[in-house]
């Protein structure tokens, strides 16, 4: 498999459908005062395109690709297997899921406790799986380390949640004035975000001399202007300054053309951190 656009398309996908998922069906029990339902529709329904499109990129990048896609379904006949095998299981059963939510919504029936519960633990399972099917790569020491999954989790919980509020206010747009305390954790989510970067890149920088190789290529090199304007900027720190404001004012009810703006630069930066760490890679062999 070749870990290019293609991967880091499925590693986005993935992540926004499992934070799309979880703001979607948890939001209702975490501030039950709200009127959540656009916000559980649009979730649950973006988040099965989205995990539908991943798995179709995944397939398609695999070894046979669409020449051969029966080849796909032998990873289901490994189990216990390889970190792929493991993890395609979980997002199948987590698509699976998806489409009995989907159908549900769609039929205006509400979600079983313990279907709810089982797309969670997927959710959360398909978001860590993201980091961990790189991570298993031990020649590539930006991958290879446990801080990327964590990392992978807080930013697919940070897009998932940008996107189901898109999503969900294309279906009401009085949505952004029941989001105030949600955008106090999104705005937690961009700081633990930017300290999982930071320590990565510092962890990693210190491991070896190839591991230095592709901090460099981040910080000053090939793709430096990628991370610190794509990234950085784009995806993190203006999202943090403008969410920073509106939290800081209780009363504010929000502004919907800011609020779409602020999630489209979110899921921007999502997109960028998964190009990069692929993009940045440099394994221990070329040295040899």
């Amino acid at each position: 498999m070749a870990w290019g656009t293609i991967i880091a398309a499925y590693l986005f996908l993935a992540g926004v459908s499992a934070g799309a998922f979880l703001t979607a069906v948890n939001a209702p029990s975490l501030w039950p005062q709200g009127k959540w339902s656009s916000l559980t529709k649009g979730g649950v329904f973006l988040a099965i395109p989205t995990m539908a499109i991943g798995l179709l990129l995944l397939v398609i990048d695999a070894e046979a690709g669409l020449h051969a896609p029966w080849r796909f379904i032998y990873l289901f006949l490994n189990f216990p297997g390889s970190m792929m095998t493991n993890g395609t299981i979980i997002i199948s059963a987590f698509m699976l899921v998806l489409l009995a939510c989907g159908w549900l919504l769609w039929q205006k029936k509400p979600l079983p406790r313990a279907l709810v519960t089982a797309g969670n633990l997927l959710a959360v399972g398909t978001a860590v799986y993201t980091g961990l099917l790189i991570g298993v790569v031990n020649t590539v020491p930006l991958w290879n380390t446990a801080l990327l999954p964590v990392l992978f989790l807080v930013s697919a919980l940070s897009a998932g949640m940008a996107a189901a509020v898109i999503t969900g206010m294309v279906l009401d747009k009085n949505l952004v004035a029941e989001l105030h305390a949600m955008k106090k954790i999104h705005f937690w989510l961009l700081i633990s975000e930017l300290v999982l970067i930071f320590f990565l890149l510092y962890v990693t920088g210190t491991a070896s001399d190839t591991a230095r190789l592709s901090v460099g290529l981040l910080l000053s090199g090939k793709y430096a202007f990628l991370f610190w304007a794509g990234l950085i900027v784009i995806g993190l720190f203006v999202p943090l300054l403008i969410e920073w404001r509106e939290i800081g004012n209780a009363e504010h009810k929000g502004n919907a053309s800011l609020t779409f703006l602020t999630e489209g630069m979110v899921l921007t930066g999502g997109f960028v951190l998964r190009f990069l760490v692929l993009a940045a890679a440099i394994p221990v062999n070329i040295l040899g």
